[in-house]
């Protein structure tokens, strides 16, 4: 809390981050300046992506980059859902300040990750999508198997869902949402030094691949100018409702 509130970070700075990260994964690529296509085109479920289509029917709008396009990058996203939230929000302030050298998409998959068919339906709606950067924004880890590797950026949130389970369904779920998504991904991230030290623990395999950006702080967060501190060793917080998840490191 107290290197947040002494460098609290902008959706500007995130983007900034998440930019030269981009660049860097596609520096080969040479791009031309052209006529700035629209910076971000939202893809649900009423603009062309019907969770109740046949499952292997073509879901996906993403097309191809064609020559001299800016390099395109898909921000993929879980089903949205009332009760989750937080990294539809976060990533809501960061693509529209992305740099201009980046043609952003947020796409949605078709399914909540609710049995084995629903995330069969999501691979395969993620397989056929094209892009130069195909960015898994969190929660549907597992669709970073369908992304090609050389493609692949994943972000990693925490690790509660594993935390949740024993037996065999930790181990599947350890396998397909974790360990095989962390060794595919050509380029992973974590939003919190604890999430990355809790993924080398738990898959010492991959112990040096992450790299952590943290999460921004949003336009409705303002400072109390008002309120004068007792002490600058102590900053005062007030933290209405978290979780073991949300990493309040």
């Amino acid at each position: 809390w107290r290197r947040w509130l002494s460098d609290p970070t902008s959706p500007e700075e995130i983007a900034g981050h998440i930019d030269r990260f981009f660049a860097d994964e596609h520096a080969h690529k040479s791009t031309r300046k052209v006529a700035r296509s629209p910076a971000l085109e939202v893809l649900n479920d009423s603009s062309g992506v019907d969770a109740n289509r046949p499952m292997f029917e073509d879901l996906s709008s993403a097309k191809p980059p064609q020559m001299g396009q800016f390099p395109s990058v898909i921000l993929l996203m879980r089903k949205g859902s009332p009760n989750c939230y937080s990294i539809e929000r976060l990533f809501d302030s960061i693509a529209p300040v992305l740099s201009d050298r980046f043609d952003v998409r947020v796409v949605k998959v078709p399914c909540e990750s609710r049995g084995p068919v629903r995330c069969l339906r999501n691979l395969i709606f993620t397989a056929r999508l094209r892009a130069d950067v195909i960015h898994v924004t969190g929660d549907i880890y597992y669709c970073a198997l369908a992304v090609p590797r050389q493609h692949c950026v994943l972000t990693m949130h925490d690790l509660v869902s594993l935390d949740r389970l024993k037996g065999i369904r930790r181990r599947i779920l350890s396998m397909l949402w974790y360990s095989l998504p962390l060794r595919w991904a050509s380029r992973v991230t974590a939003i919190s030094e604890e999430t990355r030290n809790q993924l080398d623990q738990q898959f010492p395999a991959i112990a040096g691949k992450i790299e952590v950006i943290r999460n921004c702080v949003g336009d409705e967060f303002r400072g109390n100018k008002e309120f004068v501190r007792a002490s600058s060793d102590k900053p005062t917080v007030l933290q209405v409702g978290t979780a073991p998840n949300k990493n309040p490191d």
